[in-house]
């Protein structure tokens, strides 16, 4: 106990002179410190210096990098959660077609890069996706590509869309729909 009492007598009056240096002279402080140092031996000194850096190091530096990460993450969990979708407009695959038939409205649009009404629709959708209703799915097959599929929705047309309901039927098509037209199939 009266070791811990002289550590703990020497460590406030290392901190009352740290904070009073500009207060006092230099000999003052340095007759201060020879008198603590009297008082405490050379073991006891080591672990004063050792508890002195133990107890200064900024404690708070672990919860501040933990309080930004925290706040951070709530940034990105309200930023989930003001997001606002809108409508897509993808590359065709069998999966993402599986996927949607039976779950949800879409629409297979066949497009061929060569065909000029085929680019000027996929303008106007991309450009339009924003005042399409948000659950909006389009799928853009490739005219060329896809002949299986062609076959299969017997499509005979470049810039044909068919349009499915959520049981994955086929509702309609249209040969270069407008988009209120697209628009009306996900309201």
């Amino acid at each position: 106990m009266k070791k811990f009492l002289s550590l703990f007598s020497l460590l406030i009056l290392g901190v009352a002179l740290v904070g009073c240096e500009d207060d006092h002279s230099s000999s003052e402080h340095e007759a201060t410190e020879h008198e603590a140092a009297e008082s405490v031996s050379e073991n006891d000194m080591e672990d004063v210096i050792e508890y002195q850096i133990e107890a200064t190091a900024p404690p708070e530096v672990e919860e501040v990098e933990i309080i930004e990460e925290e706040k951070a993450v709530e940034e990105v969990s309200e930023a989930k959660s003001d997001t606002v979708t809108i409508a897509s407009y993808e590359a065709y695959t069998a999966e993402r077609l599986a996927e949607l038939s039976g779950s949800q409205p879409f629409a297979l649009f066949f497009h061929a890069e060569w065909c000029h009404t085929c680019r000027s629709w996929e303008s106007k959708v991309k450009e339009g996706l924003s005042a399409l209703p948000a659950n909006t799915v389009i799928l853009k097959a490739d005219f060329d590509t896809e002949l299986d599929l062609r076959k299969e929705f017997k499509i005979t047309s470049q810039s044909t869309a068919i349009f499915f309901g959520a049981d994955g039927e086929e509702i309609s098509r249209a040969a270069d729909p407008a988009l209120e037209v697209v628009a009306q199939h996900f309201e």
